[in-house]
């Protein structure tokens, strides 16, 4: 049996600030990103995907829902500190969380989430990090009533309203 990795890449728009950070990427600006999913298997030796490890459009088909998420969206609504790395993190637990192989077959599995920023910069969250995944805290911004009871209340910690209008000057 023959075993291969594959990968598939995909583009959104999306701006954010780093709220955190000193430099000039504490204000709003906004990128064209790139995701790369990276999975292996086995080559499947009959059927109708024969020679392949999984079919390109199964991929698209399984990732681009929760890209919907962040596609030309403010991603700090999405994620409390959009950098790279999280948003790495937050689809590689997004993905393990929806169970490759429910989608893409049996013996398929996550090698790596990349997440380029611009052509030259990227943050990418592996196989071997799922330890770091798996008890990472929450990073996404939820809802009021999804919020586990030691969570900070968004009066609490940062206010995105607020920091939106100071960057906007509203």
């Amino acid at each position: 049996m023959i075993v291969a990795r594959v990968a598939k890449k995909f583009k959104f728009d999306g701006a954010h600030f780093l709220p955190h950070y000193p430099g000039k990427c504490k204000d709003m600006h906004g990128h064209t990103w790139y995701l790369e999913i990276e999975v292996r298997g086995p080559v499947k030796e009959k059927g109708p995907y024969q020679g392949m490890v999984v079919d390109f459009s199964e991929m698209r088909k399984w990732v681009e829902p929760e890209l919907n998420a962040y596609d030309h969206k403010v991603l700090n609504d999405v994620l409390l500190n959009p950098t790279a790395e999280n948003i790495a993190a937050y689809m590689y637990k997004s993905i393990v969380d929806w169970n490759c192989n429910k989608y893409l077959g049996e013996g398929v599995d996550l090698i790596s989430v990349t997440v380029w920023e611009s052509p030259d910069s990227f943050a990418k969250v592996t196989a071997e990090d799922q330890d770091f995944v798996s008890v990472m805290p929450v990073l996404r911004v939820l809802e009021e009533d999804e919020a586990p009871p030691d969570y900070p209340k968004v009066d609490e910690g940062l206010n995105m309203e607020a920091e939106r209008e100071a960057h906007f000057n509203v």
